[in-house]
């Protein structure tokens, strides 16, 4: 409420959103967490400012807890793309993605959406409620071992110590706890497949009309059977 007045429309209308979606209004089955906030000042630590990392920290603050965002990129410009379930639509919808985003969601077919788009989404809801973000920082195990973590920022050079009762971990396999706990991360063998994903920055002008899209011999078969006969690609 404080920084409404602040606000421009857009933004206005995404804490109407975030509002809405923690005071449950018109929800089908209210479960009552965000209200009685279990994690009421529980200090939360979440390594890694991916999508995931982002909206687990919102989820842990919804639920009362004072969350910390660690991010050791000092941007987010990740341009790889994600394919939504129509869930996760859904509740960015909730969140207020369309204020920020005003096409997003709209018209049939799958949904994608870049890496860093997702995450500005995602990081000005967490702005709002108040969430505690960081770039350019890594977390590092303290050299005494009872669990707490170190912040290093590398251009800095400075070390804190960051109060943690409960560490979120989105990282991936190079993550602090993956090497601290000694866990084998094990990569999951896949059929032999050929494929190629190409990600553009969309420039002004002609190039903000490319459209994505995407083959799969499932859905286009008349089309591989083609490039099999006229070129010896067997593409299966």
């Amino acid at each position: 409420a404080a920084v409404r007045p602040v606000l421009d429309r857009r933004l206005g209308g995404l804490l109407d959103c975030i509002e809405q979606k923690l005071m449950e209004r018109g929800a089908p089955r209210p479960h009552g967490r965000y209200h009685a906030r279990p994690l009421e000042s529980v200090q939360c630590a979440v390594c890694g400012a991916g999508p995931v990392g982002l909206r687990t920290a919102i989820e842990l603050r919804a639920l009362g807890a004072d969350v910390h965002v660690f991010e050791k990129r000092v941007n987010l410009n990740r341009i790889n793309r994600l394919k939504l379930w129509e869930w996760v639509k859904f509740d960015l919808l909730s969140l207020g993605a369309r204020h920020l985003l005003p096409k997003f969601g709209v018209g049939a077919g799958h949904l994608h959406i870049g890496i860093a788009e997702l995450q500005l989404v995602l990081w000005k809801v967490c702005l709002l409620i108040g969430v505690d973000l960081r770039l350019g920082v890594t977390l590092t195990q303290t050299d005494d071992g009872q669990g707490l973590l170190s912040m290093s920022n590398a251009e800095l050079k400075s070390h804190e110590t960051v109060p943690c009762e409960i560490l979120i971990e989105a990282g991936g396999p190079n993550c602090l706890a993956w090497k601290s706990s000694s866990l084998a991360f094990d990569i999951v063998g896949t059929a032999d497949a050929i494929g190629m994903v190409s990600n553009f920055h969309r420039q002004p002008g002609a190039g903000e009309q490319l459209k994505e899209f995407s083959w799969a011999r499932q859905f286009n078969q008349d089309l591989f059977e083609r490039l099999e006969g006229q070129a010896g690609a067997n593409l299966a």
